[in-house]
């Protein structure tokens, strides 16, 4: 995904094209701007590359930009109804970039689900039967006890 700065913010911005090349990928660009390439490993994981200027002239047209390596964090989900874990729970997990399909994962046992290399502060989590929550990933654990769809509150 390309992004472009604008006052200090960084934007989703389309490109026309992205291209294999030998050392990486190439975006398209069609106005001068700061620019920067996200690669989507899943919705709780996002690696950013180095910012490009495309501001100043390149003499060959390019304006590369690395990947920036980001181990991540692991954060623990436990999943709770009415105080119980919910074993083997389905889980629908989106993440904050538009475009990127959601990603389905089971809870263990014991109620919990794992998600290793998190970059993002947050995701939105849906279990089935039960409300979607967005769920804060700052911490290394979390208990998630959502609503039953339709439950008056």
């Amino acid at each position: 995904m390309l992004q472009q700065q604008r006052e200090g913010i960084w934007r989703d911005f389309a490109a026309d094209h992205f291209i294999p090349v030998p050392d990486g990928i190439a975006a398209s660009i069609q106005e001068p701007g700061r620019y920067r390439l996200a690669a989507l490993l899943s919705p709780w994981s996002i690696v950013y590359s180095t910012a490009a200027d495309a501001r100043a002239t390149a003499t060959d047209g390019r304006y590369p930009a690395d990947l920036r390596a980001d181990a991540g964090r692991t954060v623990e989900i436990s999943v709770l109804s009415q105080g119980l874990p919910l074993a083997n729970a389905p889980l629908t997990l989106r993440g904050p970039v538009r475009g990127l399909p959601a990603t389905s994962i089971n809870t263990d046992a014991a109620g919990r689900a794992r998600l290793e290399a998190v970059t993002v502060s947050a995701v939105s989590v849906e279990v089935l039967g039960f409300a979607v929550v967005e769920v804060n990933l700052e911490a290394a654990t979390v208990e998630l006890q959502p609503e039953v769809n339709g439950a008056e509150r």
